[in-house]
Formats: C-alpha cells, sequence, structure tokens
C-alpha cells in the first residue's frame, strides 16, 4: 500500500514488526557526540555511550572512563566558556569508525581551573579532531586532539623558545 502526500513524498506504509530501522552509524554518533559538545546537556551521553567507554583528552594526557567522567569532561569546557558553537568542517567514517574535523567558537569568561585562573573574556577559536570508535550503535572509544597552542595564544599566553624567539603575548 502506497499513497501520496502534498509534498510528494511517498508513503510505504507502516514497517513490519520485523524490520527494524537502521542502527545508527559511528558518523551519526560522531555527529550527536557534537550536539552534546556544543549545547552542553549530557544526558543524551546516556544513550550514546556504551557504559565502558573511553574518551581521551589527548592535549591533557587524561582519559575518562564511563559516561558520569565523559559528562564531567564535556560539563568542564561549559564552566569556562560561554557562547560556545561547534562547526562541524569535516566528517567521514563507516558503520564503527568516524572522524569529525571541527572548529570551536567561544569566550572564556571563567578561570579554566588551575591552568587559567583568570576570565580574559577574550573570544577563542579552537580546532581539533574526534575520533570515534562504536559498537551496536553507541560509542566505545572516543579522542581528541586539539590546537592547543593557538588555543594558549589566544588567550593571551606567551611562549618563549630557545634563541630567544617568543610567540604570543605582544599586547
Amino acid at each position: 500500500m502506497t499513497s501520496r502526500t502534498s509534498l510528494g513524498i511517498v508513503l510505504l506504509g507502516a514497517l513490519s514488526p520485523t524490520c527494524a530501522p537502521p542502527a545508527a552509524t559511528a558518523v551519526d554518533r560522531a555527529r550527536d557526540l557534537m550536539a552534546v559538545w556544543e549545547s552542553g546537556d549530557t544526558k543524551p551521553l546516556d544513550t550514546l555511550l556504551a557504559d565502558s567507554a573511553v574518551y581521551d583528552d589527548y592535549p591533557n594526557h587524561t582519559a575518562y572512563h564511563g559516561p558520569a567522567e565523559i559528562a564531567a569532561y564535556v560539563t568542564h569546557v561549559h564552566g569556562w566558556a560561554r557562547d560556545i558553537r561547534f562547526r562541524i568542517t569535516g566528517l567521514q567514517g563507516t558503520d564503527s569508525t568516524a572522524a569529525v574535523e571541527w572548529v570551536m567558537n567561544a569566550v572564556q569568561d571563567r578561570p579554566i581551573g588551575h591552568r587559567v585562573p583568570v576570565a580574559t573574556n577574550r573570544p577563542v577559536e579552537l580546532h581539533g579532531v574526534t575520533l570515534v570508535k562504536t559498537r551496536n550503535g553507541r560509542i566505545v572509544r572516543a579522542a581528541d586532539y586539539i590546537d592547543v597552542l593557538s588555543f594558549v595564544l589566544q588567550l593571551g599566553g606567551r611562549v618563549e623558545l630557545p634563541g630567544g624567539t617568543v610567540l604570543g603575548g605582544t599586547e
């Protein structure tokens, strides 16, 4: 049985009880994860993540284990920044793996733990890549790779290199 809607969409009738919808791919889950990062709403992590999921934050040499620790990782960013926006600039993958390239824009308006004890109120633009691995439609591993030097310089930091070269800190 088929019917046509006013928008020209062909409806094939109800799915049979034995015809399940297709499982979410890693690309779908990577997109969902980026939405969590942007919104700061960690509730969807309960269904996105496997109970044994591991999320590696490579720039900070930290691994978060399980949904609660991973939620704290996301919440941490929303604790020091406002106006957070994520833009996906590249996304590719298979049913079980995905790589998402992204750009995050925000304003650092609160201290970042003990690392940046002041609010700079500076806009920042972070570039990163998140790798995602899924099993049975849930994320079992994710890993972030982020351009941290650019972030430090945008916050007003400076880096003194051997030989006297100084990056940043010109203000």
